[in-house]
């Protein structure tokens, strides 16, 4: 239909006929479930999802705290 929808590819097993993409950020376990059929083409965006200057705001603990999340795949312990 022409829409386009953007998010995080959350699953894309070649084997499988649908993708999954999460949308929301603030929700990423709230899944868009899009057949692959249905799509016509996509694109990786240029652009990072954190806004700009995030860091700056951080002390170098925080930085190396967000650091050791997101390298842990997001679990806290």
């Amino acid at each position: 239909d022409g829409s386009v929808i953007q998010g995080r590819i959350v699953q894309n097993d070649f084997r499988e006929s649908k993708l999954s993409l999460s949308t929301n950020p603030f929700a990423p376990a709230e899944l868009v479930i899009i057949p692959k059929s249905e799509i016509q083409g996509w694109e990786e965006s240029p652009i990072s999802p954190m806004p700009p200057a995030l860091l700056d705001t951080l002390t170098k603990e925080e930085i190396g705290d967000l650091l050791a999340f997101l390298l842990s795949g997001g679990k806290t312990k």
